[in-house]
């Protein structure tokens, strides 16, 4: 047996009535040879993060028997796959910090969140745990795979409400082909907006616009709560996301809209949002908000805030 050593970093926390994770995995069954995983793990210091991710997680696939695992997360409980390194970052309680974090001081009980490209579902149950039972989550995510994981947490969850919707947003409806990557997180319905990740499948699915979305599934389960926050992150669809929500931007805007926006694309957004109060702000590790006024030099989290909230 190998053990696998997930150490949470300096400074993690997991959120409110979530126990922390074990300092190890435990030992895994393996189905292929011993030194193919000892030898993956001792390059960690040697390969560029991201390919180092990618690597271990296809060595662990060919090799691991019982990859599978949960990550409580206060009120939801997350499966996760240790082969994809954005589960293993949940496992850890360190994805996404400064998200995380904002929303845990942005989110009251009873408000509403709404998540396009809810991807495993972190921030799904941030934003439960934020909302008590009297509150809404609505969760979107195109890839089916997720989705499901999503859709299964959730129904074990009886309180808040949390709605999973399998389908894109976009700026036009109809069906369009969704690309999967092998990482989970860099799967797009724009195959020139991913990053240098194989592409496992090329999958059909359905897009609806955001002011759709409000119209046929927000309103009639939330009308009257507050909403508090709405989050984009589709990998390069995010403006066009935006585009097919220009009704609800002007009928029932959110205090705040988390983004991650990539470098190029500061000025066309705070430009669709501006006319409606939102001004952009950096996402500090704290999840505290300072004022943007250049634009981004890599991917990183915006969020715009209404001048009211």
């Amino acid at each position: 047996m190998v053990e696998l050593h997930l150490q949470q970093p300096a400074g993690a926390r997991p959120p409110p009535l979530a126990p922390s994770p074990p300092a190890a995995v435990g030992k895994l069954r393996l189905t292929g040879p011993r030194r193919v995983l000892i030898a993956a793990l001792a390059l960690e210091n040697h390969l560029h993060p991201r390919l180092f991710r990618w690597f271990l997680g296809a060595v662990l696939r060919a090799v691991v028997a019982d990859r599978q695992v949960l990550a409580p997360y206060g009120v939801l409980t997350l499966p996760v796959d240790l082969s994809e390194g954005c589960d293993r970052e949940i496992y850890r309680y360190a994805y996404d910090p400064p998200v995380v974090n904002f929303l845990r001081t942005a989110l009251r009980p009873g408000d509403l969140y709404v998540d396009i490209g809810a991807n495993a579902g972190v921030l799904v149950a941030e934003a439960a745990n934020g909302v008590g039972p009297d509150g809404m989550v609505l969760a979107i995510e195109p890839n089916p795979r997720l989705a499901g994981r999503l859709r299964e947490a959730a129904g074990n969850c009886p309180a808040p409400r949390i709605e999973v919707l399998n389908l894109a947003v976009g700026d036009q409806e109809g069906k369009l082909p969704f690309y999967v990557s092998s990482s989970h997180p860099y799967s797009s319905l724009l195959r020139e907006a991913l990053p240098d990740y194989p592409i496992d499948s090329v999958i059909e699915v359905e897009v609806r616009t955001l002011d759709t979305v409000m119209r046929e599934v927000v309103e009639p389960l939330a009308a009257d709560q507050p909403f508090r926050v709405l989050k984009v992150d589709a990998q390069g669809m995010e403006t066009r996301i935006l585009t097919g929500g220009m009704g609800m931007l002007g009928e029932r805007p959110p205090d705040f809209i988390v983004i991650e926006m990539q470098p190029g694309d500061l000025d066309p957004t705070a430009g669709l949002l501006a006319p409606f109060g939102y001004t952009p702000n950096r996402l500090l590790e704290t999840g505290a908000l300072v004022a943007l006024a250049a634009q981004p030099s890599v991917s990183e989290d915006v969020v715009f805030a209404r001048h009211e909230s």
